[in-house]
C-alpha cells in the first residue's frame, strides 16, 4: 500500500464540533437503484492477481492488476506526468466552488444509479438516515467522500484544498506516472507504475516539463526504481471519435492518500484505486484525471484520531469530542470495501472520487520517506 502526501495547515480542530454528533432518523421504504450493468451489486464477478492480467466477466470494469513485487519496468522510454492539482470535490474542474461539484468526480463503483431512497444498498451505520448518505451523483458516480466526509474536513480548514495544492504547486509531494513505451499520438496497451514523488525542504520544481521528482523509496521495492510496488501491466490508451486520447489504468491498487496536518501525516486509506486521464497529443500534459475507490472507514478514523491530537493532546480518543467526529465520519459509509451492495450487510466503507491534472516529469533519484510522529501515541 503506498503512501502520497498533502500538506494540510488547518484551523483550530474544535471548530468542527458544531458539525458533530446530533440526532439522525431512519427513514424506511424507498425505491431501488437502477442497475446500469443487469448484473446487480458490482455487476458480476471480478477477480485479481499478482504480476498479470485479470478477466472480470460481466459487471462494471474488466480489471487487471501488477503485483506488489517481483514485477519490473522500464524507467527511460515513455511518459511520466506528475500531478500538479487535485480536485477534491468542492470546485468544479475550471475552480468555480460549488457545492455539489463531487458529483464528477469519480467512478460508478457499485454499477448501480442510486437515490437517496434506495433499497437495494447496504444499511446505514451510526444511526445514519439513507436519504442523507445515499443518492449518487452524475450517471451514477459513488463519491460519499465529497458528499458527507469533505463537508468535515471543511469545516476544520475552508481553504483545504487550496493549501494542499500549495503544496504540490512548492514540491512537497505529488503523484508521478511513467507510462512505458508511449509515445505522441500513440494508442493501445502499455505498462504503467504509480510513484509518491517529493522535493527537499526549499527546493520548488520548474513546472516545465524537466523536472526531475525524488521518488519515495517506500513506492519501491528494495529500493529499485525499475520495481514500483504499484503497477499496471495492462493500461490501455485509447482514443475517441474526436480522437481524443484517453489513459486509463485497466486495474486497481490500494494507495493512501496522506494529508499533513501540523507536520502529522492523515491518511486517507484508498481500496481499489482506479484512475483514468486525458492525454495532449504531445504527451505533455493530462487533464481530465479522475482517481476513484473505497475508504476503508476504520483506517479513516483511526488517522483522524492523529489530527485531533495534533491540535490538542486531550482530543485523542477516547475523547466525546473525537467520538462525535467519529460517529459523523461512520455515518458517511455507504458502500462495501469490496465495491459490492447487499442489503443485508451494513456498509462498512465510504466511496471517494477525486479529479486531477498532471504535467510531463522525469524520474528522479530515490530518496527515503520522512518520518512523522503520532501525537496520540502512548
Amino acid at each position: 500500500m503506498r503512501t502520497l502526501e498533502l500538506v494540510w495547515a488547518g484551523a483550530s480542530f474544535c471548530a468542527a464540533l458544531a458539525g458533530c454528533g446530533g440526532s439522525v432518523t431512519t427513514a424506511s421504504g424507498g425505491a431501488g437503484s437502477t442497475d446500469t450493468n443487469g448484473g446487480g451489486g458490482t455487476g458480476g464477478t471480478m477477480t485479481t492477481s499478482n504480476g498479470g492480467a485479470t478477466t472480470g466477466t460481466g459487471g462494471t470494469m474488466t480489471t487487471s492488476s501488477g503485483g506488489t513485487g517481483g514485477t519490473t519496468i522500464g524507467t527511460g522510454g515513455g511518459v511520466t506526468l506528475a500531478v500538479h492539482k487535485l480536485l477534491f470535490g468542492d470546485t468544479t474542474p475550471n475552480g468555480t466552488p460549488s457545492s455539489v461539484a463531487w458529483k464528477q468526480y469519480g467512478y460508478n463503483i457499485d454499477g448501480k444509479i442510486s437515490t437517496g431512497n434506495a433499497v437495494d444498498l447496504c444499511k446505514p451505520s451510526a444511526g445514519a438516515n439513507p436519504s442523507t448518505v445515499f443518492g449518487d451523483g452524475d450517471n451514477g458516480i459513488d463519491n460519499s467522500f465529497g458528499k458527507n466526509t469533505l463537508p468535515i474536513l471543511l469545516s476544520l480548514t475552508p481553504d483545504f484544498a487550496t493549501q494542499a495544492n500549495d503544496a504540490i504547486v512548492s514540491g512537497r509531494f505529488s503523484l508521478i506516472f511513467h507510462i512505458q513505451d508511449l509515445g505522441p499520438g500513440q494508442t493501445g496497451t502499455f505498462p504503467a507504475a504509480l510513484y509518491g514523488g517529493r522535493y527537499p525542504a526549499n527546493v520548488a520544481p520548474a513546472w516545465q516539463g524537466m523536472d526531475a521528482w525524488p521518488i519515495r523509496s517506500d513506492w519501491l521495492v528494495n529500493g529499485d526504481l525499475s520495481s514500483p510496488k504499484v503497477l499496471f501491466p495492462m493500461s490501455s490508451v485509447i482514443a475517441d471519435a474526436a480522437g481524443t486520447r484517453v489513459w486509463q489504468s485497466v486495474g486497481v491498487a490500494d494507495v493512501d492518500l496522506v494529508v499533513h496536518l501540523l507536520a502529522v501525516p492523515f491518511v486517507l486509506p484508498i481500496k481499489n484505486a482506479r484512475i483514468e486521464m486525458t492525454l495532449s497529443a504531445d504527451n505533455a500534459h493530462a487533464v481530465s484525471g479522475r482517481l476513484g475507490g473505497m475508504l476503508d472507514t476504520a483506517g479513516l478514523i483511526a488517522e483522524l484520531a492523529k489530527v485531533a491530537g495534533s491540535f490538542d493532546p486531550a482530543l485523542c480518543p477516547p475523547s466525546s469530542t473525537f467520538e462525535a467526529i467519529a460517529q459523523q465520519t461512520q455515518q458517511g459509509q455507504d458502500i462495501l470495501l469490496d465495491g459490492s451492495q447487499d442489503p443485508s450487510k451494513t456498509c462498512n466503507a465510504i466511496s471517494i472520487g477525486l479529479g486531477f491534472e498532471a504535467d510531463a516529469a522525469l524520474l528522479g533519484a530515490v530518496v527515503p520517506p520522512s518520518a512523522s510522529p503520532d501525537p496520540c501515541s502512548p
